[in-house]
């Protein structure tokens, strides 16, 4: 699509214009930036109250140092919460992966933020 960004099915992406044999690496990186995100996931207590759920599309690049800008919501989970608490995360990853040779000004990236409860509001996940 015209943002320099392709999103697959499951909305997970990838940057687009990957040159020959770099399709694996890249996928592997993502994952990791998916992994780093997980870690810092935080589930908003009132929103946990509340019983909310939902998904944030959220899409920001990371820059050669490997530090998050440019952070925004693509698409709402319908969740003000949630979508606040989606770019809170990505502000409190200290530091992502170095992005790939293939990306020498840094890389365009768009994940889900699942936000779903366990067991019910009162669970914790």
């Amino acid at each position: 699509n015209s943002d320099g960004y392709n999103q697959g099915d499951d909305g997970s992406g990838q940057a687009s214009h990957v040159p020959a044999g770099g399709g694996e690496r890249l996928k592997l990186y993502i994952e990791e930036v998916k992994a780093r995100l997980n870690q810092a996931k935080r589930y908003p207590r009132l929103a946990r109250l509340q019983g909310l759920e939902g998904t944030t599309q959220i899409r920001f690049h990371i820059m050669p140092d490997g530090e998050a800008d440019k952070i925004e919501v693509v698409r709402s989970s319908r969740s003000e919460l949630l979508d606040q608490e989606a770019v809170a995360n990505v502000k409190r990853v200290k530091g992502f992966p170095i992005p790939p040779e293939e990306f020498p000004q840094g890389i365009l990236v768009q994940v889900p933020m699942v936000f779903k409860l366990k067991g019910g509001p009162d669970m914790r996940d």
